[in-house]
């Protein structure tokens, strides 16, 4: 039916997309919003405010579009601005009440641990004396529980044979043999994979020789060449970790007459901070063959043309290998950013191969494939390793906290002559483990960020020198910097994939290690594990890059065009998207910067960005949520520094500051215009003083500068705007203890009550992009809710963790790309890209599927198993409140209310009790017969195996990686989406088409324990990867069995619910009598019409 405008009774023009629906007057030029999905919901807006909309004058239309853009992109690329005040007191944000009725924790602090328990924990692990004296020590003076285990066997690397060695060349394979280093399987096999021009992703544990494996291809090379051009390329993550391998690789360097050279921002720093640029450019004239580098310090020197920056790209060019190490540190936008980094550098330098290597990943494949490193050949190998023991600690009553618990095993491994390492995850930790650990006789020093680096390096070879004991360490040490053999390491408390990281710095020369993770007693994660210890090591490394933020592909190709201009030619390859584009995907983020005029033709017709994006924004662009470093000075001398925003929040005027086991008061905080820095001024703290501690109350105050798109999905309004997140800090609390425990005379501590002491105001802003969802027009229907009325922060603050938990795996992230903030006083949730200079395009590209973040949150909560909450859903790593106030019931409440109804995992009726971990369901009691089927019909099929190639085993191969094909991975999954859609089935994977045993034993090689929990697990991860709807992977059962001495699975699908099964691909398969089919186009339309009426 035609609509009339209320005001002149012209009809009215509708515009409607897949998204939205609106009104347009011509003749008024009045219009409604334009985020309604129901055209009388958009009908009904305009006859209520109609609002002003431009003239239908293009050229005004198009410059309106050009600005916005332009408004986008320079947001993100502004620096940080500090902004500190020193004036009234501003308002406070309402606390939440810690004692508020949120959810009852079941699982409440028991009494010690009891010896059964304690025997049970250990039943089946092997103690030797140091172990076993140690958790005797533990139990019987109530220092600790053991909660957990893990015992993993010892490990041998497989030697290559004599005839694949001899692709070496000569010189190299003799110094290796003079070194007592014959190359591994795995070494050889990345040398191969190499010579045949293949990008390559090493996988391999600590100390199985990953730095030797990319060595190979590259010493190889320049060995065979007579070239003194630049080879390799060899990127790090930290600047330590390049200035450790620069001397481990500059033995082989020495020896073959290779040119070694280390570019990176400490190089040619002078004291004063500025640069001897003299210096970095001698470096380049000696023509190295090999660069130890970063990629920021690539980045920063790309599209300048100064001296040094034209001699460094000059050197660049046509560069033969990059080597990636410790790819896993790069996740989320950093991974979205590397990935647009290599693209610029194929673009400036030319094509080249890449070589990455990591221990941690699980889904290497497929974190190389998206930062755009396809095709790429995947190499496993494994370490020289002795027993690895890692234990789970709880405090106990004589040791009442996390941190005396890691002095007291510090204390235990220096007593056995173990050298060892701690970890915790801060650096003001790291210097109470190291003060503690003094008091206590250990010969202990710190290693983290923030110290001057003769402090590191001393404290380094202090502790290479057998000098030290111990070394307290933040995650500075976590990747491979050589601090020598060591036997024990203690970490304060981390997903388990960053505890395998840490843990294997022990047993790296082959001998046995222990470790052990002590978990907090304040921290409501630790007690989810303490009570649910079998959860912990399920928990794998799997990192993904957003491959869509389109935000920050156009910004990679405004600071290509900057390194190199782009021809037309180039900007009609990407356009199109052509496979020879070095920017693949990028053809619609190119087409809209042409259409806006962001990139202009310079004099020799070639394009550059438009100069209102400026030179310097564009120059000092970074995706880090790091703003300026804070010098921290005594007496006018630099002692150490700290980043912002961190060190707005330690380093407040009258904070306690620890600094390589002295303790500092901090007098002044303030910004010098000359020279341009950020100074903390500290004085030392003697006597009664070094006892005291401080903490700052942050009021954190969300503000909404503009709002730049608004939707509404569920009847909820969602709006994508420009904040700034202001930080102020008022008051402090201070707390400590007027003497000294000493052992010797055994006097007491007396602690301190803690007091709320007031400073002058002191302010920061931080602007960021973020999404601001707006509850005030449905409270009054969420109210209804009596558990939501009497803790209605509380349902808030859950829902605000689950935004963030769905938002992050939307955005690739793994440690997080964004954060958040609840203000319940005035209904609204606040989700922002962790970033200090205007967003990182995470939450830019969040809000472009608002459906499906809420999707995502309704799924995480339904389908966890626990009943009050636990890491795998509600509680969030990172946050300030300590996951206080937090209500699982309540939140699942408040997300059937604000989707009205329209839920998604319900689709399948799926309840808590059903959904077990890793969604992949076991059961006590399989189907009868399923093993002896051997007749494949309409709802049973058989799969030989998941990735091997039973055809080549056939053919007398045996090796497990070589039989490996992924492609096979890819049937399973057509399999159980096909049953999906039609009747159900049984998948028995194992058995050969004629109903033969072929077993998984094969299979089970390739993981990284040849066990059917791994197997489960990996089965588990794959459907959830590869088939779109968690609902019905929920309702999927797994169960193993063996027959003649090989194992065999049946996966049982469930018959089709009452929504359609797609692949992560969007492909829809249908099983049809005995076979599985793939239907599109109006098959697939038809099928669906008649089964699934409800679409």
């Amino acid at each position: 039916m035609p609509y009339s405008c209320t005001c002149c009774k012209f009809e009215l023009v509708v515009n409607q997309d897949d998204s939205s629906v609106s009104f347009r007057c011509n003749k008024c030029k009045k219009r409604s919003r334009p985020f309604f999905t129901n055209i009388d919901d958009a009908y009904a807006d305009y006859c209520k405010t109609p609002f002003d909309c431009p003239e239908d004058d293009l050229e005004k239309q198009k410059q309106e579009k050009r600005q916005k853009e332009l408004d986008a992109i320079n947001r993100i690329l502004q620096p940080q601005k500090i902004n500190q005040e020193f004036n009234s007191r501003p308002k406070k944000m309402p606390e939440p009440n810690p004692s508020s009725s949120s959810d009852e924790s079941e699982e409440t602090a028991s009494d010690f641990q009891t010896k059964d328990a304690r025997d049970n924990v250990l039943r089946k692990i092997k103690l030797d004396s140091f172990l076993k004296d140690t958790f005797d020590d533990g139990f019987e003076n109530k220092k600790f529980e053991v909660i957990h285990v893990i015992q993993k066997e010892p490990t041998k690397p497989e030697y290559a044979s004599e005839d694949s060695c001899k692709i070496i060349n000569p010189k190299l394979f003799n110094l290796l043999k003079e070194k007592d280093r014959l190359p591994y399987r795995h070494q050889i096999e990345t040398l191969e994979k190499s010579l045949n021009g293949n990008n390559v992703y090493i996988k391999s544990p600590t100390s199985s020789g990953k730095t030797i494996s990319f060595l190979l291809p590259i010493l190889n090379e320049i060995l065979n060449s007579n070239s003194k051009k630049l080879f390799a390329v060899i990127i790090y993550p930290t600047k330590a970790l390049t200035k450790d391998q620069f001397k481990e690789i500059g033995e082989y360097a020495k020896v073959l007459d290779v040119t070694l050279a280390r570019l990176d921002g400490n190089i040619g720093k002078k004291e004063d901070g500025t640069i001897d640029q003299k210096f970095r450019i001698d470096i380049l004239n000696k023509k190295p063959q090999i660069l130890l580098t970063n990629i920021d310090f690539i980045e920063n020197h790309m599209g300048e043309h100064d001296p040094f920056s034209n001699k460094f790209n000059e050197l660049m060019m046509d560069f033969k290998f990059l080597v990636i190490d410790e790819i896993h540190k790069y996740g989320g936008t950093f991974g979205t950013k590397l990935a647009g980094t290599l693209q610029r550098m194929n673009h400036k330098y030319g094509k080249f191969q890449t070589i990455a290597a990591s221990a941690t990943l699980e889904n290497p494949e497929e974190f190389a494939n998206s930062l755009g490193l396809s095709p790429v050949d995947i190499v496993t190998g494994e370490g020289n390793r002795g027993m690895m023991t890692i234990s789970m600690l709880y405090p106990g009553p004589n040791c009442s906290s996390q941190r005396d618990v890691i002095v007291d095993i510090l204390g235990k491994l220096t007593d056995g002559n173990h050298r060892s390492l701690s970890f915790s995850n801060s650096r003001m930790g790291a210097e109470e483990i190291a003060l503690e650990a003094t008091e206590k006789g250990i010969k202990i020093k710190v290693h983290r960020a923030g110290l001057l680096q003769k402090d590191i390096e001393n404290n380094e070879n202090e502790f290479l020198n057998g000098e030290l004991d111990s070394l307290s360490s933040t995650p500075t040490l976590e990747v491979g910097i050589n601090i020598g053999d060591l036997t024990g390491v203690v970490s304060e408390f981390v997903p388990y994939y960053t505890l395998t990281q840490r843990i294997g710095r022990g047993g790296r020369s082959g001998q046995d290690s222990y470790g052990f993770v002590v978990l907090d007693t304040g921290d409501p994660v630790s007690q989810f594990y303490k009570f649910h210890p079998h959860y912990y090591e399920k928990e794998n490394l799997d990192i993904l890059v957003d491959v869509n933020n389109e935000l920050l592909k156009k910004i990679t190709l405004l600071l290509a065009s900057r390194d190199k201009p782009f021809t037309e030619k180039d900007i009609e390859t990407i356009k199109g998207n052509s496979d020879n584009s070095s920017f693949p995907g990028h053809g619609e983020s190119m087409g809209s910067l042409m259409e806006n005029d962001l990139l202009v033709q310079n004099d020799d017709g070639n394009f550059i960005p438009t100069q209102s994006l400026t030179e310097k924004n564009l120059k000092n662009f970074s995706l880090r949520d790091i703003g300026q470093t804070v010098n921290i000075k005594l007496d006018g001398k630099k002692i150490g520094d700290w980043d912002m925003p961190m060190a707005f929040e330690k380093l407040f005027e009258e904070s306690i500051y620890l600094h390589n086991k002295e303790t500092y008061r901090c007098s002044k905080f303030s910004e010098n215009k000359f020279p341009p820095e950020i100074v903390s001024d500290v004085d030392l703290v003697t006597g009664i003083g070094k006892n005291f501690r401080t903490k700052a109350l942050v009021d954190i105050v969300p503000k909404i500068e503009e709002t730049l798109s608004e939707k509404f999905v569920f009847g909820l309004g969602y709006s994508l705007c420009f904040l700034n997140i202001k930080k102020t800090i008022a008051e402090y609390l201070l707390w400590g203890s007027i003497s000294k425990s000493n052992k010797e005379t055994g006097d007491s501590e007396t602690a301190l009550p803690y007091e709320r002491k007031s400073i002058q105001p002191c302010s920061i802003d931080n602007p960021t992009t973020g999404i601001v969802v707006d509850l005030k027009d449905v409270m009054p229907k969420i109210l209804q809710s009596p558990q939501i009325k009497q803790d209605t922060h509380s349902a808030l603050h859950t829902l605000e963790h689950l935004l963030i938990q769905a938002g992050n795996s939307m955005a690739g992230g793994v440690s997080g790309d964004i954060d958040g903030i609840t203000v319940s006083d005035k209904n609204k949730i606040f989700i922002f890209d962790k970033s200090t200079n205007g967003g990182n395009g995470a939450c830019s590209r969040i809000f472009s599927n608002i459906k499906d973040l809420i999707q995502r949150a309704d799924e995480i909560v339904k389908l966890c198993d626990c009943k009050t909450g636990c890491p795998k859903c509600i509680q969030y790593s990172s946050c300030s409140k300590r996951n206080q106030s937090l209500t699982k019931t309540g939140v699942i409440t408040l997300l059937k209310i604000l989707v009205d109804g329209d839920t998604f995992v319900d689709k399948y009726d799926v309840q808590q009790n059903d959904v077990q971990q890793n969604d992949v369901q076991p059961n006590d009691v399989p189907p009868k017969d399923w093993i002896a089927k051997n007749i494949e019909d309409e709802k049973t099929e058989f799969k030989s195996s998941i990735q091997i190639n039973v055809k080549r085993y056939d053919l007398g191969e045996t090796n497990h990686e070589e039989l490996k094909e992924r492609t096979l991975v890819e049937e399973i999954v057509k399999t159980i989406c096909g049953f999906g859609n039609a009747n159900g089935g049984e998948l028995i994977i194992g058995k050969r088409d004629d109903g033969t045993i072929f077993g998984l034993e094969y299979d089970m090689k390739l993981l990284k324990e040849p066990n059917e929990d791994q197997l489960r697990n990996y089965l588990a991860t794959m459907f959830h990867e590869r088939i779109k709807d968690m609902g019905f992977v929920s309702k999927i059962k797994v169960y193993f069995d063996t027959v003649d001495e090989k194992t065999i699975c049946l996966v049982k699908v469930p018959s089709r619910g009452k929504e359609p099964i797609f692949t992560s691909e969007q492909i829809f398969y249908v099983r049809i009598q005995t076979a599985t089919q793939k239907l599109g186009g109006q098959e697939q339309y038809d099928y669906i019409k008649e089964n699934f009426p409800s679409r």
